[in-house]
């Protein structure tokens, strides 16, 4: 799972034109990737649910940090976090870059 939670990373990470956020030793089978040109909780949650009525794609897309630990005055991020499963393989995390792509093209 964890070898496959890394490419999934670069899969993505590349059609989204960002670095890794975090070095390989530190992942598991889960990997979190900012996620640029979604701003704000409302916009997280329709690129999320777009992919899954639309793409039958389910991901976790929010704002980070969470509000409890938003400051005062500043913007959260948005993440993306993808995980891995005997049942996932490459192509899927190549389905999710290709529909994350086109929708944040259409933005």
């Amino acid at each position: 799972n964890h070898a496959l939670a890394l490419a999934g990373r670069d899969i993505v990470s590349a059609a989204l034109g960002i670095d890794a956020p975090a070095p390989d030793a530190m992942l598991g089978s889960m990997a979190a990737m900012p996620l640029p040109g979604v701003d704000g909780e409302m916009a997280a949650a329709a690129l999320g649910a777009a992919l899954e009525a639309e793409d039958r794609i389910q991901v976790p897309i929010g704002a980070w940090p969470v509000r409890a630990a938003q400051r005062d005055g500043a913007r959260p991020g948005t993440l993306i976090r993808i995980s891995a499963q005997r049942y996932n393989e490459a192509a899927d995390y190549e389905r999710l870059a290709e529909a994350l792509t086109r929708r944040l093209r259409a933005n």
